[in-house]
């Protein structure tokens, strides 16, 4: 039994034909937009092809049946936003937006669009004409030119980082070998894990407590400083006669600990902020080297801060 209500919209769907340009031009030549056409009342009494494809709802689902609210989710209907966007759309005749819309399998996509009022050859208003455009591939394209200058940075960072690692490591195995019989070392000796393996471990224990109070002064932007915890370890792995590769493996041990006890996104924060207290440590480990080749090691102080002499 046909009703009153679908009377009306055939009439206005026919009426819509026949009175505008919209389906011979427009309508059927842009069909890589969604293009719908609906009364006041927001029914639909036009879809093309390109409505169709993004929405997933055929012509026949949709015209004289579905309203344009189909187009949005629940919870944009529900806040008001439509009724808002309307009553600009009367006031001025044209809004456009981007807002997250709905396929016909459910699916939530990002797309923009235009609403205007549409008008007949008298400049009569007769309804409204909503055109989407899926931003689904636009946004994934930005974000992987996001991600991938995301990368190029870290990679650039990465790489500058690196080369100050090789050369603090450089300086402090320099002054090393510089310092020959006055501080007794010899870089390619045994590593402080053969030599010194409980040192070695509660160099380890001291390092991941140092860790722990840098993250935890960055997460709470607390006051506190890591340098002076860093300095006294470096006093105290100079006095083992500690080298630039077991300051590596301190950090990697560290590391390693961390990962095996937290989550992905915590593990990932140690390894970020672990990068510059590595650099920080081999610092103050050459100038402990530097100060003792030149017979400077009975002032040294590691709780205090010192120039570079």
């Amino acid at each position: 039994m046909v009703t009153k209500t679908e009377d009306l919209i055939k009439e206005r769907i026919r009426y819509l034909n026949d009175q505008t340009d919209f389906t011979s031009t427009i309508f059927n030549t842009l069909v890589g937009y969604g293009i719908i056409a609906a009364d006041f009342d927001g029914n639909i009494i036009a879809y093309n092809e390109g409505a169709h494809q993004i929405f997933g709802y055929s012509p026949q689902e949709i015209i004289g049946k579905e309203t344009i609210e189909f187009l949005f989710t629940g919870e944009f209907i529900t806040s008001g936003m439509m009724q808002k966007i309307l009553n600009h759309i009367l006031g001025i005749g044209r809004y456009s937006f981007e807002t997250e819309l709905i396929r016909r399998n459910r699916e939530l996509f990002p797309g923009h669009i235009i609403i205007t009022l549409t008008k007949n050859r008298e400049d009569q208003a007769v309804g409204l004409i909503v055109i989407v455009d899926d931003l689904t591939e636009r946004k994934q394209m930005e974000a992987a030119a996001a991600e991938a200058r995301e990368n190029a940075a870290r990679n650039t960072k990465l790489e500058r980082e690196l080369r100050m690692f090789r050369e603090v490591s450089s300086t402090l195995e320099e002054i090393t070998r510089s310092a020959g019989e006055a501080i007794s070392v010899t870089i390619g000796e045994r590593s402080l894990r053969d030599s010194s393996p409980e040192l070695f471990a509660d160099s380890i224990t001291k390092y991941t407590h140092i860790l722990d109070d840098a993250l935890e002064q960055i997460t709470h932007k607390t006051d506190e400083t890591v340098s002076d915890e860093l300095r006294i370890l470096a006093g105290q792995l100079g006095i083992l006669r500690a080298t630039p590769r077991d300051i590596v493996e301190i950090h990697e041990q560290a590391i390693k600990s961390k990962r095996e006890v937290n989550n992905l996104q915590k593990t990932r924060a140690y390894i970020e902020e672990g990068r510059y207290w590595i650099f920080e440590l081999m610092g103050y480990l050459a100038l402990f080297y530097r100060m003792q080749a030149k017979n400077l090691v009975i002032e040294y102080d590691p709780k205090k801060p010192h120039s570079d002499c």
